[in-house]
């Protein structure tokens, strides 16, 4: 491998694969910094399009994130090493986000547009994948997005219910 100029032939678990070397700080850095750079660009780019597009357009747009999410974060987290974990994480949960987008864009037509029964499905359906990646294992991102979902959820459930509640709840919920 060496002489080929694809590395170094250090055995690894005594398969003879290449090893691979740590992302740094700075590169883990310089990757959230584009993932964010893309999602901002991609974001104002689908904005401008939007109301052109029909509704097969705008779920294409999120099962577009989610795949590219699901897949990237899957193919960053099989290279072992703990900062592209945490890419991995992040792009899963980017995924996440373009299954959100999807469910919402296509409950929204199927509720006639009530915002409650939008905040409802979608909420469950962000807590059914993230809870799914979360399997209590050390995932925060992924902790995060089923707080994120079951929140939502419940907040769809007091639209729903025409629940207004007084500062004192809401206080003590944010609390």
């Amino acid at each position: 491998l060496e002489s080929a100029g694809l590395g170094d032939a250090t055995a690894v678990g005594g398969l003879g694969a290449p090893s691979v070397r740590p992302l740094s700080r700075i590169a883990e850095l310089v990757s959230y910094l584009g993932i964010v750079l893309v999602l901002a660009s991609g974001g104002l780019f689908v904005n401008r399009l939007w109301h052109g597009l029909g509704l097969g357009g705008r779920i294409a747009v999120g099962v577009v994130v989610a795949l590219l999410g699901f897949l990237g974060g899957r193919a960053v987290t099989r290279l072992d090493d703990e900062a592209t974990t945490r890419l991995g994480w992040l792009l899963w949960l980017c995924g996440t986000g373009g299954i959100a987008m999807s469910t919402a864009v296509l409950v929204d037509r199927v509720a006639s547009h009530n915002a409650g029964w939008t905040m409802f499905v979608t909420g469950l359906v962000v807590l059914a994948v993230s809870v799914s990646l979360w399997r209590n294992l050390e995932r925060p991102l992924q902790f995060l997005g089923s707080v994120a979902g079951f929140g939502v959820s419940v907040v769809g459930i007091a639209s729903l219910a025409s629940w207004g509640p007084d500062s004192v709840i809401i206080g003590l919920l944010l609390w």
